[in-house]
């Protein structure tokens, strides 16, 4: 599955961010997870949707 919409991807690449984030909190390990969540769910998605309001939203 391809989206093309490229904010759903990015909902999606946060999603994501959040599920590992509860792995590595399973697995034990606090300062991975104090290191990884802020970056994967909170910046990396800030930044893309910043890139987006400056281009397309949807992709060819």
């Amino acid at each position: 599955m391809v989206e093309k919409d490229l904010l759903i991807a990015t909902i999606y690449i946060a999603f994501i961010g959040v599920l590992y984030t509860l792995i590595y909190y399973i697995l034990m390990a606090p300062d991975v997870v104090l290191a990884y969540m802020p970056v994967s769910s909170i910046l990396l998605p800030l930044m893309i949707v910043i890139v987006l309001k400056k281009t397309k939203r949807f992709e060819e």
